[in-house]
């Protein structure tokens, strides 16, 4: 368990840095990092990486955007996700 530096105010899971592999059964499926992005109320955001099998948070990267709480919204262009 990670403590944060402030109240959350969103937060969102993604898949980022994929790349499309094809196996050896022909199915295809996407290679990437799953990452937790955090929107604090203070104005701050953290991303980090999740492990998609323990669950492990590792690697969190912190920017501040603002003094406003940070809202974290999914996006879809061209019928993907963005």
């Amino acid at each position: 368990m990670q403590a944060l530096p402030a109240q959350p105010e969103s937060l969102c899971i993604v898949e980022m840095g994929g790349t499309e592999k094809q196996d050896e059964l022909g199915e295809r499926g996407s290679i990437g990092f799953l990452y937790l992005n955090i929107g604090l109320q203070n104005g701050v955001l953290l991303r980090t990486v999740l492990d998609p099998v323990t669950g492990d948070l590792s690697d969190t990267r912190t920017r501040y955007l603002g003094s406003r709480p940070v809202k974290l919204f999914r996006v879809r262009m061209q019928g993907q996700e963005a």
